[in-house]
């Protein structure tokens, strides 16, 4: 509910609810970034969430380039 657009997220801290969800996590760990790039509420009581996939260190280009746009 805190993050906001061009939030940075980093994959360990993601907490995954399925199997898939937690091999997914591992394969991001050390490669890749997260980076909110758009929020929508859908309803009162949820949100959707859209995020961008960078390689780690690189999500700090990817938002300067979103902001020059």
């Amino acid at each position: 509910m805190k993050l906001q657009v061009f939030d940075i997220v980093y994959c360990p801290c993601l907490h995954p609810i399925i199997t898939i969800g937690s091999f997914v996590r591992e394969l991001l760990i050390d490669n890749f970034q997260l980076v909110l790039t758009n929020r929508n509420w859908l309803k009162t009581d949820h949100l959707k969430l859209y995020f961008e996939l960078v390689d780690c260190g690189e999500a700090d280009f990817c938002l300067i380039n979103a902001l020059r746009l």
